[in-house]
């Protein structure tokens, strides 16, 4: 059967990254084989090389803000024109229906902005790309500031002492890259994608069907990996917010809807930002650093990470490491964490919940595992989900 090594570290130590190579220290690999990850953050050198550089980006997001805006009206000034040819030509039903519906939408527009004000800013994302810095910007405000706690659901509550972890059944790697290469999208798109999709049939079953958005604190390494075990260890990442769409049944559209919203998040400034905020906390008195933690951490489900481990196998003391799981930490009120590792062709995924607030937690990693399944049968195979 063998045997499993099972290690406890405190977040202080160091951020998954550099744990991950911590324990790859232990082990014999080739460096070679070390996924790159993680990106520093660059900056111009000069002050006229900033105003240069921020003058140029920003001249070209609102150019294209503008095209999109001028595309959008045009698209809806299109429609208008259909609508009046249908009613004139005998066709008022279909014509009236068409009205009835863009209302709609427009009505449930801004009932979402009254319910969830941090979904304001959304709108000027309609007439833009998803590599527009500026647009992509905007919403940032409203994320940490307008959001409130974490959305009402089955698992909602203060969490006690008792904690639970579980994991789902191995996924091999290649099929997550078929089904991104099927879609445009990237592994970190499916595997999210297979989250939402087993969070949506989770609710589900315990009879929430009104949800439609989870937030999740995700973190972006700010630091490339370094060949063999760092000198020093420490936390180089920040913290984003993922506002994970759920309820989309539909494979294709929630891949769609996934990778729009991380290439936006990639388009922006966000990771910069929390960083400045997550550095500025730290430094602030004990109080004060709890408070605003909390604050933040409370604004979501938990957090949601995606390793990269080894490409390659590697062993330990000369036996073969056959997987690796990792589980997240929780902060505030949090009731779950999620940990996506990838290692030598294969995929984990880790559960941790509070056992009281999720008293099955086995249920969600099937739930999720399950979903995966039916993506992956729908998208490449081809075979239509039940």
């Amino acid at each position: 059967v063998g045997a499993a090594v099972l290690a406890r570290f405190h977040h202080a130590i160091a951020d998954g990254i550099r744990l991950t190579q911590a324990v790859m220290g232990l082990c014999d690999l080739d460096p070679s084989d070390v996924t790159a990850v993680g990106r520093p953050f660059t900056h111009p050198s000069t002050p006229v090389q900033v105003v240069a550089s921020v003058a140029k980006e920003t001249l070209s997001d609102l150019a294209d803000f503008g095209t999109a805006t001028v595309r959008r009206v045009g698209g809806v000034a299109s429609s208008a024109r259909d609508v009046v040819v249908r009613a004139v030509t005998g066709d008022p039903v279909e014509a009236a229906s068409s009205v009835v519906d863009d209302c709609k939408s427009i009505f449930a527009i801004g009932t979402q902005a009254l319910r969830f004000p941090e979904r304001l800013m959304d709108v000027n994302q309609l007439v833009s790309s998803s590599d527009n810095r500026v647009a992509n910007d905007a919403t940032i405000p409203g994320k940490y500031l307008l959001s409130g706690t974490s959305v009402k659901t089955v698992w909602s509550g203060t969490p006690q002492r008792h904690k639970d972890a579980d994991w789902a059944p191995i996924i091999e790697l290649d099929d997550v890259k078929a089904i991104g290469r099927a879609t445009g999208t990237t592994v970190n798109d499916v595997m999210i994608s297979a989250v939402a999709i087993g969070l949506t049939r989770y609710l589900n079953e315990n009879g929430d069907d009104r949800t439609d958005e989870l937030i999740w604190m995700v973190p972006v390494s700010i630091q490339p990996v370094e060949p063999g075990v760092p000198k020093e260890l420490g936390n180089h990442f920040a913290l984003v917010v993922l506002r994970m769409p759920i309820g989309i049944t539909d494979f294709a559209e929630c891949l769609a809807n996934m990778h729009e919203r991380m290439e936006r998040i990639k388009s922006s400034d966000e990771a910069l930002v929390t960083f400045g905020l997550q550095r500025g906390i730290a430094n602030a008195p004990s109080p004060l650093a709890v408070g605003l933690t909390n604050y933040f951490a409370n604004k979501a489900v938990g957090v949601l990470t995606n390793v990269p481990g080894p490409r390659a196998p590697m062993t330990l003391a000369g036996t073969l490491v056959d997987g690796v799981l990792g589980w997240a930490p929780c902060s505030g009120d949090q009731p779950m964490t999620i940990c996506i590792f990838s290692y030598n062709g294969k995929v984990t995924v880790g559960f941790g919940a509070d056992k009281t607030l999720v008293p099955d937690l086995n249920r969600l990693s099937e739930l999720f595992y399950e979903g995966f399944n039916d993506m992956y049968a729908e998208i490449v195979e081809g075979a239509p989900s039940d």
